[in-house]
């Protein structure tokens, strides 16, 4: 019996520093193509880690962990504009929001990143592609019916 909680102690330890290191690479990335853009250089880290970061953020497992260490906020970096108010490319805005889909925040994580602002924005921008659009509104919807429940 000691066994399994010493396996279950040293998985939270992991989970815990996995997801710290994971949301340190995603804000990484937002500030060093900020950098870059004010330097009139490409930005192109948040793109090139898309592919890693989308498969890691399926991991359901840290899902509750993810939203707890401010998953969100990270996020909503990667989705924000540039400093010369370039939006990211369509692959690393479509890919955010996909897996924002898989997750399910409660409505103090919606408050306390502030995502729906740049999510909202995606859903009503008339120069936004299609589908990028359909999916943030959907994204909106979603996070309307968190937002309206009642506390308890």
């Amino acid at each position: 019996m000691n066994e399994e909680k010493e396996q279950a102690e040293t998985l939270i330890v992991y989970d815990t520093k996995y997801v710290k290191d994971l949301i340190e690479e995603i804000e990484a990335a937002a500030e060093e193509d900020q950098r870059l853009n004010q330097e009139g250089k490409p930005a192109l880290h948040k793109l090139f880690l898309m592919d890693t970061i989308y498969n890691k953020l399926l991991n359901r497992k840290i899902h509750l962990e993810l939203l707890d260490s401010g998953i969100l906020g990270a996020l909503r970096k990667w989705l924000e504009p540039l400093p010369n108010n370039s939006l990211p490319s369509d692959e690393v805005k479509k890919g955010i929001i996909d897996i924002l889909q898989h997750f399910h925040p409660m409505k103090e994580h919606l408050i306390e990143s502030g995502i729906g602002k740049i999510i909202l924005f995606y859903s009503k921008n008339p120069y936004e592609k299609k589908p990028i659009k359909r999916a943030a509104k959907q994204l909106v919807l979603k996070w309307i019916e968190v937002a309206a429940e009642r506390d308890d």
